[in-house]
């Protein structure tokens, strides 16, 4: 086991950050997979990890994983890391590839946070959470022949890279901000998303049908688009700001 002086969380809760200091806890180290993470605390990677099914488990709230720049590779199924129970969840700084989800969590678990992540080559889902009051930042997600993000309500995408995935980001849920990314060559749509939500400053090129599909309530402000099917579908209940397409 390894020492590390402070770690810290940067979760969603009821819209906003909640930062949650772990000083002088000791950081498990994770050098075989599959791993289960049943206690809160800090985990950290030791070195690339392969396995056959899922790789790291989550059943416990208040866990922060850091993938330590390694990369977990599967076989073709399972989950790189799955969330069946608990809340206040971190995954951080490194790569998943080679399963059928990167990251996987379930629809009651919440305030997850998955930061500069590379989900490269996951069969179907690149980042899948399914709970609410989520967040994905600063990750690169490609190859997913399903769907590249998908969260739900009350969560934040921001400042992610997507390429050649089936659908780019899809948060039909609603009340989700979807900012600042870069979503390029959807076999499908580029970014797909619920009522009432921020679209804004993102770039959508190349979507072999809509580059943003709108829903009523939403706003849409300095997207740039261009090379999709549909770059922006009609939508009479929106407000749109300043979108450049061609």
């Amino acid at each position: 086991m390894r020492r590390t002086s402070w770690a810290k969380f940067s979760l969603l809760l009821t819209g906003a950050i909640l930062l949650l200091p772990l000083q002088g806890f000791a950081a498990t180290q994770i050098s075989v997979l599959p791993f289960t993470i049943s206690q809160p605390g800090s985990y950290v990677v030791s070195q690339n990890l392969t396995s056959s099914g899922d790789g790291i488990s989550v059943q416990a709230s208040n866990v922060a994983i850091d993938l330590n720049g390694f990369t977990l590779s599967g076989s073709g199924s399972g989950n790189g890391v799955v969330v069946t129970s608990g809340s206040n969840i971190q995954i951080s700084n490194g790569t998943i590839t080679g399963f059928t989800s990167g990251v996987e969590v379930s629809e009651w678990n919440n305030n997850v946070r998955v930061a500069s992540v590379n989900a490269i080559g996951n069969s179907l889902w690149g980042i899948h959470l399914f709970g609410t009051n989520n967040q994905v930042k600063g990750c690169t997600v490609t190859g997913s022949s399903y769907i590249g993000i998908r969260v739900g309500s009350g969560s934040r995408v921001e400042d992610n890279n997507l390429f050649n995935n089936g659908h780019g980001i899809i948060a039909t849920d609603g009340n989700t901000t979807i900012a600042g990314n870069t979503v390029t060559s959807s076999l499908y749509n580029g970014i797909t998303n619920g009522v009432a939500c921020l679209v804004k400053n993102n770039t959508v090129t190349y979507s072999a049908s809509y580059g943003i599909a709108t829903n009523a309530g939403s706003l849409y402000d300095g997207n740039v688009t261009y090379g999709n099917l549909v770059n922006i579908t009609g939508c009479s209940n929106c407000s749109f700001g300043l979108n450049a397409q061609n």
